[in-house]
This record gives C-alpha cells, structure tokens and sequence, in this order.
C-alpha cells in the first residue's frame, strides 16, 4: 500500500463491497484460467489485483507485439536475400 497511498486513504474511508478484496485466477483467464475449478481462484487486495492484471495486459500486449514482428521480419530477411 505504501506506493498507493490514495488508494490505501479511499480503502479505509469509503469501504463499500468488492473494495478491500478480490477474486483473482492464478492463471489467468487469457491463458485458459477462466475454466478452472476454484481451485485457480484466490483473493487479492484490490491494489494488489490491479498490479498483477496490469502486469499481465503488459504481458499479453508485449506477446502481440513481438508475434506481429515476427512475419514482418521474415519478410525482411527473405528480401534480402533475394
């Protein structure tokens, strides 16, 4: 909490339901997660939550990228030799 002190402030003054915790898929649903058993859920603080879906947007966004590089640099390489 101490990198986000406004959210540990809004936490402890306005708790309202889904704000302290939530549930999390250890794998996550973009990698099959989603039909696990509860076995792949656990409970998150919400900080903690938004970290490590961030982290995994990142993840997901850097895999697209390099997969989309991939043929162009192929294509690339091809050209060259010809």
């Amino acid at each position: 909490f101490a990198s986000s002190p406004a959210s540990l402030r809004r936490l402890v003054t306005d708790p309202v339901a889904g704000s302290l915790w939530h549930a999390d898929h250890v794998i996550p649903v973009a990698q099959g997660g989603g039909q696990c058993s509860l076995l792949n859920l656990r409970s998150l603080c919400v900080i903690c939550h938004a970290r490590k879906t961030k982290r995994e947007a990142q993840d997901r966004a850097a895999a697209r990228h390099a997969a989309e590089a991939a043929p162009r640099a192929a294509e690339t390489a091809i050209l060259q030799d010809a």
